[in-house]
């Protein structure tokens, strides 16, 4: 059960002022009807600054803040409401462009060749114009890794060690 609650420039009852500061009404500040009468004092009445300064701490946006949001409200509605134009023009040219490459597809008779392949393909990238290598098979080297002892570089980079480079012995003592 919503009450309405009446707002007055000046208030027609005694004692025609707020309750809390005492002021009169004015346009800029009107006072605000409670519809609630005390014996020996007369209707009480709120001013609107008072109820903005309530609502402000209770966290309530203020009049400032709410025009504020209102205009950025308005501010992005325009802006949402260009979203399904712009959409429309960005599948235009992605179906523009994916036409163009289509057609470029079919016309382009470069030959594009993998590694496994055994035959030629066509396709629109020169990348790789070597048809199926030299013919050499690698052969596996003569000395592995393995074979060289102690001798043999580590993975790790930051320890190198030359091939005529000894290893340290232990400095403790058994």
């Amino acid at each position: 059960m919503a009450r309405v609650f009446n707002v007055y420039e000046r208030a027609p009852h005694i004692p025609n002022r707020c309750i809390v500061t005492g002021t009169t009404g004015k346009p800029e500040n009107p006072l605000i009807d409670l519809d609630t009468q005390i014996d020996y004092y007369g209707m009480v009445y709120l001013s609107y600054s008072v109820f903005v300064a309530i609502a402000d701490q209770l966290g309530f946006a203020t009049p400032q803040v709410a025009n504020a949001l209102r205009t950025e409200n308005a501010e992005m509605k325009k802006r949402l409401d260009r979203i399904p134009a712009v959409t429309e023009r960005l599948v235009n040219d992605i179906r523009d462009i994916s036409i163009s490459a289509t057609a470029d597809l079919l016309t382009d008779s470069t030959l594009l060749v993998l590694a496994d392949d055994k035959e030629p393909e066509q396709g629109n990238s020169r990348a790789n114009l070597d048809y199926f290598g030299d013919g050499n098979t690698s052969e596996p080297d003569s000395e592995s890794a393995g074979s060289e002892g102690s001798n043999s570089v580590p993975a790790n980079s930051s320890s190198k060690r030359n091939a005529s480079t000894k290893p340290k012995p232990s400095s403790t003592n058994n």
